[in-house]
């Protein structure tokens, strides 16, 4: 019984010392390997903090922290004026510490990245990443290196794979590997992997398609993923289809309207209607919004109604059409007050990306019923109706049933 105390007290001593130790570990690694030299925490600590400083001395500003600003040694490969040979030198200054830390606790990451940092063996070196990726998929700073080599060697099905792995663990860390992730969206030898990919339902998904859809770069590659799969992203669609078309590709925007369950203005019969739809832009109609100049579709979708206050006007309602293939009518029936502002009320019609119209009729001198005699060669046209309110005169507001065009 009499030795019980004393090693209680030991036990006691050393549990402190741990626990002292485990507390210090960011803050001091210096004191915590002075309380306690089994930390292998801290021996990380103080091999990266050794890898940084060698890093800003080569380039400037160091690396951040992982935890600090989200950045970590996997981002100043190859960027930010850091070059391979100034990382490797730093890793093999934080070599020794790296390897005491791994010797205490054999699964650190930060420790393996340096290993592999400094290895000159580029063989040995995905070895020992690849080895320590296996052990943990969760640290940012060792998948981050497991993606520099995919890159590298041009393994973008793997690059793919690894960032699906890191955003699965860690989506709100999307921002930082969206850019990475879209140059692989870029190259259509990857289109049938983002295929399979794009169709689960991923924490990261939609954040990154909302992302992909501003890169004009990443356009065609989106559209032929969106062709192959359904994804239940509206918003995406809509900028999908609308991007397409701004950057030219009205075809393929066609295509993918198409498959969202509309059918845009063709040549395909006599006759079409044109309902005031206005979800997907630009085969749906854009409405003026405006405090003073306001088009709105009724509950039923087939009228549209707006006002228009004194002072304030311009384009009410612009959709896209495909261009019929000889003379047409466009017939657009108006319920307008003051009967007097129709003549204040125009159809336009201009190609596609033109800046001048070939058509410009006022409502009034056609009673809402446009004969379109000499139809211009370019594929698709703009449709616009404009109305004005003048200043001192009264307010306009009205009804608009669809819009019917139809084949002479």
């Amino acid at each position: 019984m009499w030795l019980v105390v004393p090693v209680a007290l030991v036990l006691a001593f050393f549990s402190g010392a741990h626990a002292l130790s485990s507390v210090s570990t960011r803050t001091s690694p210096e004191l915590a390997l002075a309380v306690f030299p089994g930390n292998g925490l801290a021996h990380q600590e103080i091999a990266y903090r050794s890898f940084v400083e060698g890093v800003e001395i080569a380039s400037g500003p160091p690396p951040s922290r992982e935890g600090e600003s989200g950045q970590s040694v996997g981002a100043t490969q190859g960027s930010g004026g850091v070059e391979l040979e100034d990382l490797q030198r730093s890793a093999v200054a934080a070599r020794g510490p790296a390897l005491k830390a791994l010797r205490y606790e054999p699964l650190l990451p930060k420790a393996h990245v340096l290993l592999a940092l400094s290895e000159r063996d580029a063989s040995r070196s995905r070895q020992i990443i690849n080895l320590a990726s296996l052990l943990n998929r969760r640290d940012t700073v060792l998948q981050r290196l497991v993606l520099q080599t995919r890159v590298a060697d041009g393994d973008y099905p793997a690059m793919i794979e690894t960032l699906d792995q890191m955003l699965r663990v860690r989506p709100e860390r999307g921002e930082e590997f969206y850019p990475v992730l879209n140059e692989a969206l870029r190259r259509e030898a990857t289109i049938p992997q983002f295929v399979d990919l794009l169709g689960k339902s991923l924490p990261w998904r939609d954040r990154f398609l909302d992302y992909a859809v501003g890169q004009p770069s990443a356009l065609p590659s989106l559209a032929a993923i969106r062709q192959a799969i359904v994804i239940d992203h509206p918003v995406f669609d809509q900028r999908l289809i609308a991007n397409l078309a701004n950057a030219g590709d009205v075809a393929t925007a066609q295509i993918i309207y198409d498959l969202v369950g509309r059918s845009a203005p063709g040549s395909a019969s006599s006759a079409r209607e044109a309902n005031w739809l206005a979800d997907y832009p630009p085969f749906d109609w854009t409405l003026a919004d405006e405090a003073r100049f306001r088009a709105q579709t009724s509950d039923d979708g087939r009228s549209l109604e707006f006002n228009v206050a004194p002072g304030n006007g311009g384009v009410m309602a612009t959709r896209l059409m495909a261009t019929p293939p000889r003379a047409f009518t466009v017939t657009v029936p108006a319920d307008v007050e003051p009967l007097a502002a129709l003549r204040d009320m125009k159809l336009i019609l201009r190609c596609w990306g033109g800046a001048e119209p070939f058509f410009e009729e006022s409502f009034a001198d056609r009673n809402g019923e446009f004969l379109v005699e000499n139809a211009p060669s370019c594929q698709y046209l703009e449709l616009e109706i404009t109305a004005r309110a003048w200043t001192g005169s009264a307010s306009i507001a009205g009804r608009l049933e669809p819009v019917v065009i139809v084949d002479r």
